[in-house]
């Protein structure tokens, strides 16, 4: 039930709330995807101050806190 929130709410491009759904569906691949998605689009399209290595330290620490939320469940 959740995923399928989760679903709809990518399709009218909520992107963070899609994100919230499947992490409590536990769709740990949806969520990586994404996350990886959303970084790639941002290395792509750089803010004044950003670089690309900031966007995926960024991206590895999202992973390593998730990683470890999931592995104290």
């Amino acid at each position: 039930m959740i995923f399928e929130l989760g679903e709809k709410l990518l399709a009218n491009r909520d992107l963070n709330a899609a994100i919230v759904c499947y992490i409590l569906s536990n769709s740990v691949s949806k969520v990586l995807d994404l996350w990886k998605k959303r970084s790639l689009h941002r290395m792509a399209n750089l803010q004044p101050g950003q670089t690309r290595e900031s966007v995926l330290v960024e991206l590895f620490e999202r992973l390593i806190l998730f990683r470890n939320v999931l592995n104290g469940q």
